[in-house]
């Protein structure tokens, strides 16, 4: 059979009278294993001089295919350009192509917000990756723009929804929040930096809970008000029994956490947990990790930001809790941390930790690193920034399955640090930045 190409050389005059504006199929017939023809859906190179000239060539107007047919050949157009212009060939095209536009990003310029959401969801009935976001430069006027009846609409008209992501939405409040609890397949929701919601506001998401995989919560940054925890909202969450069973993967940047806020409340009934992401959280203590740790045994991803002062009982019950965890990122920005190098032992002796992060970890030195090297038998990639007590890498050697190494920022570190390394030839991956003792003639034998 031929192979197909759309192709616009085709559309000359005497097709478009036979034709009118119908969209073109160029279909060849060539020999097998035939060197004229280009890649599939590139154009055949007529000036190749293997190329029949008496090749048999037709067109076919789009409008005569089938509908299955046309469905495969417009999945085939990756880029949105193309799918619009395709698009305004024919009725048919307009329709077949909506039917099948699975993600939408809107930015500014939804006025009136109402009537422009109605006419997309009406166009796009198979929506399922919706991203929203308002410039939050912008006026007031364009800021201000998606509002709760916004949501509504979402939620009453966007049916195979599965993954929703708002962006500076100042107007929505509770009560928005409230409408997507209709949305039966939504799977992953991201609210970031919406004025009108904190972290409380998350509980008035009900059902919907229930059913997602995916959480990342973001406060806004500017004009953010201090949050009070309302203990009737504990109150109805244990009334309700809203767990969170479904819940993969959470991840929360410059959030308040409290005995009675709502991210505390769904994190306590998280069990299915693989992938933990907060990012300069208030409030965390040590309380809030063993209860991750007891409740999400199937752990495997965790990223702590820290501007609270955690302990080393936190990583203790990371290390005893979780056996299968194996990525780990700990950035120390609170001055004060009380973790020390025997907390990190007690996570990496407990669990398989291939990937280890350590940022701005103020107790980091040669004993210590020695003592890690002695006890990660599975670490693959390792990466250390700011750590400037550090002075020697011959630690490195004794980590059996290390292929990956990044430094960042260790100052004391020289070039008779490193050539030990390089000689052993283990590493497939080495990145060295901000170490203003490396040499630049080492720098360019690592090139």
């Amino acid at each position: 059979m031929g192979d197909v190409y759309i192709n616009p050389k085709c559309w000359n005059k005497e097709s478009k009278e036979k034709n009118g504006n119908s969209a073109l199929l160029l279909i060849l017939f060539p020999p097998l294993n035939s060197p004229c023809l280009s890649p599939r859906f590139s154009y055949p190179r007529r000036s190749s001089p293997h190329c029949n000239s008496t090749l048999p060539i037709f067109t076919i107007a789009m409008e005569n295919l089938p509908e299955a047919l046309i469905s495969e050949i417009i999945k085939r157009l990756t880029k949105s350009s193309d799918r619009n212009s395709l698009s305004l060939v024919s009725k048919e095209l307009y329709k077949i192509e909506a039917n099948q536009r699975r993600s939408i990003w809107v930015k500014c310029g939804l006025i009136p917000v109402t009537e422009a959401l109605t006419s997309l969801c009406t166009r796009f009935p198979n929506l399922a990756k919706i991203e929203i976001c308002n410039d939050y430069d912008r006026d007031s006027y364009l800021v201000k723009q998606l509002n709760d009846q916004g949501l509504f609409i979402l939620s009453t008209n966007c049916p195979s929804l599965t993954n929703l992501t708002l962006k500076f939405c100042s107007c929505i409040t509770d009560s928005g929040l409230s409408h997507l609890a209709s949305c039966k397949k939504l799977v992953d929701l991201s609210i970031l930096e919406c004025r009108g919601i904190n972290e409380t506001s998350l509980v008035k998401l009900g059902n919907c809970l229930r059913r997602l995989k995916r959480l990342e919560f973001k406060t806004h940054l500017l004009g953010s008000q201090t949050i009070i925890h309302d203990p009737l909202v504990a109150e109805s969450w244990f009334r309700d029994q809203i767990c969170c069973e479904r819940l993969e993967e959470v991840n929360l940047c410059c959030c308040a956490l409290g005995p009675e806020s709502g991210l505390s409340l769904i994190l306590g009934s998280c069990s299915s947990l693989e992938k933990v992401r907060f990012y300069t959280c208030t409030g965390l203590d040590d309380s809030d990790i063993i209860s991750l740790s007891k409740k999400s045994r199937g752990l495997k991803s965790i990223s702590l930001m820290m501007s609270s002062p955690l302990t080393d009982v936190s990583l203790k019950a990371l290390g005893s809790n979780c056996p299968s965890l194996e990525n780990v990122e700990l950035a120390f920005w609170y001055p004060e941390s009380s973790i020390t190098i025997e907390g990190i032992l007690a996570l990496v002796n407990g669990c398989s930790i291939r990937v280890l992060v350590l940022r701005h970890a103020r107790f980091l030195n040669d004993s210590a690193m020695q003592a890690l090297s002695l006890a990660s038998p599975c670490l693959e990639t390792l990466e250390i920034e700011k750590a400037r007590q550090i002075t020697n890498l011959g630690f490195l050697i004794n980590f059996p399955r290390l292929v990956n190494l990044k430094i960042n920022g260790c100052h004391r570190i020289t070039d008779d640090e490193l050539e030990p390394l390089i000689k052993t030839k283990k590493l497939h991956h080495l990145m060295i930045k901000n170490c203003p003792r490396i040499s630049h003639k080492l720098r360019k034998r690592l090139l």
